[in-house]
């Protein structure tokens, strides 16, 4: 099954569920990425298993394997890290921001898939 990465933020508008409806009617798998979550809710992370790398994906739902996706549709990506400057000493805050978008975008790069921006 194809799976199709939607990387957007919760308060995007309907047009994320009427297009995750009909990519779903036609058999593909869709993941939600909503960044606003990340680093706080939602994770990224990469290992090293039987001999190639493996990129997950960690939401409060389920566990994404996202090495093997088809495509990624990068709608949104506001409020990156929200939630992060509460957690934090202020004087790390801008160095981990920095972190966080070099590796969420980093990412999205190292993605071996059509990507429609």
């Amino acid at each position: 099954m194809n799976k199709i990465l939607i990387i957007t933020h919760t308060q995007d508008n309907f047009s994320i569920e009427k297009v995750t409806e009909y990519i779903e009617k036609n058999g593909c798998e869709v993941i939600r990425f909503d960044v606003d979550l990340y680093p706080i809710q939602n994770k990224l992370s990469t290992v090293f298993q039987d001999g190639e790398w493996i990129s997950i994906l960690e939401t409060k739902e389920a566990k994404y394997r996202l090495d093997d996706i088809a495509a990624v549709w990068y709608r949104r990506a506001y409020n990156i890290g929200n939630g992060v400057k509460e957690e934090m000493d202020k004087k790390f805050y801008s160095a981990a921001m920095g972190e966080i978008r070099n590796t969420l975008f980093g990412f999205i790069e190292s993605v071996d898939a059509y990507a429609l921006g």
